[in-house]
């Protein structure tokens, strides 16, 4: 006898990049999820001021990636927000996020900045839990200017999805960690989102973001810069190099050769921050130092 395979589609997926709009669906089928259907959206003008306060429009990139529609399947949407517009702190102690007021994470962000949080909409979960066995409890908060979440909401509302969550950038992390690994994996991996204008470091214990970092001046954007500098071409030039060389077998390939020449120092930038991170982890926080690194972004 035939079995009949059960089909589970997820909810249309955007993720709002400082330089591309991404929008991506999965189908669950016999256990495995499969990408169904993806679109990736150059801007107009990339975002270089992000932090500015300003909410800059993203309507139009998902509009155009929207042209998929036909193979997208339902209205229920979630988005994802880009990390330099967002600032994460860790505290120590077991909030209870069963009731999660904005008022008293706005607190501990105050206490954290000693700037006021009244604008900010504000998101908690657990870093550490007690049946790990660790002390302190710690919390991981993260915040982001109201006026992003509440006008990108609406540009999705526009397009006819219904926007059912704004995510952090790192609880996305974690997930798309977790569905590389098995359900029973007590494995613990760090995900690196090298992102256009900044990267970040997660550390993923139990399907959770249980540490973020984010890496100073070591976004993608550095080592275009560095192609446009050291070969004197303008951007769009330097990310057509790395769309046509392969800088993983870079032997027997002078271009490419040249190109990891002209991005040694942006590269050594980057080392050294994840370096720095991992140090860091084996003498304070050895309890979860990850075993490997599973890279997403512009990198």
């Amino acid at each position: 006898m035939l079995g009949i395979s059960r089909k589970k589609t997820g909810w249309i997926g955007i993720d709002v990049g400082t330089s591309h709009v991404k929008v991506a669906q999965v189908v669950e089928s016999n256990k495995r999820w499969h990408l169904a259907a993806a679109a990736i959206v150059p801007r107009s003008l990339v975002w270089d001021h992000a932090q500015s306060g300003k909410y800059n429009e993203t309507r139009d990139e998902i509009a155009t990636a929207a042209d998929l529609r036909r193979y997208l399947v339902g209205k229920n949407a979630a988005a994802v927000l880009p990390m330099t517009i967002c600032q994460t702190h860790q505290v120590d102690g077991a909030l209870s996020l069963a009731t999660n007021q904005q008022g008293k994470l706005r607190q501990l962000v105050e206490a954290a900045t000693c700037q006021t949080a009244e604008h900010l909409q504000c998101a908690a979960w657990h870093a550490e839990t007690l049946d790990q066995g660790t002390s302190p409890v710690k919390t991981n908060v993260i915040s982001v200017p109201q006026v992003w979440t509440d006008n990108l909401a609406q540009e999705i509302s526009s397009l006819g999805w219904n926007c059912r969550t704004i995510d952090a950038a790192p609880l996305a992390l974690a997930r798309a960690v977790s569905l590389a690994l098995s359900r029973k994996s007590k494995d613990i991996w760090a995900a690196l989102d090298w992102g256009y204008s900044q990267a970040t470091i997660c550390v993923v214990q139990n399907r959770r973001a249980v540490y973020v970092r984010p890496l100073k001046d070591c976004g993608f954007k550095h080592i275009l810069q560095a192609i446009t500098s050291e070969l004197d071409i303008d951007h769009n030039q330097a990310v057509q190099l790395f769309e046509e060389h392969d800088l993983s077998a870079a032997e027997g390939d002078q271009r490419a050769q040249v190109i990891l020449a002209s991005i040694s120092g942006p590269l050594a930038k980057l080392e050294f921050e994840i370096r720095r991170t991992m140090s860091h982890l084996q003498t304070q926080r050895r309890q979860i130092v990850p075993q490997g690194v599973y890279m997403f972004g512009g990198g």
